[in-house]
């Protein structure tokens, strides 16, 4: 497991405080679920299976969290080879 510091100024950001409640919840999970370089597995059905396995979510409402968190600058969705990646933003900037 790799270790995540969570700063105190994080209730500051501005990026989040945008965010729908489902998006900025999603978001820590998708955190939580990265690896050491802040990516995980961006395919939809994967995403759910990882980040939020027990919450009865549709893949239309966590494709509008994505969409979200990437206009916010959080994350980046993007392919490489025939998988989608998800990268989170500024992930190693502390």
């Amino acid at each position: 497991m790799t270790w995540r510091a969570i700063q105190d100024t994080i209730a500051m950001s501005r990026s989040l405080a945008e965010l729908s409640d489902f998006g900025e919840r999603l978001y820590w999970r998708l955190l939580a679920q990265s690896d050491s370089w802040g990516r995980l597995p961006g395919d939809i059905d994967k995403v759910i299976v990882l980040c939020i396995p027990r919450l009865r979510v549709r893949t239309e409402k966590v494709a509008r969290a994505l969409a979200e968190l990437e206009a916010a600058e959080r994350v980046r969705v993007y392919h490489a080879g025939d998988r989608d990646i998800i990268q989170i933003e500024d992930f190693d900037a502390n």
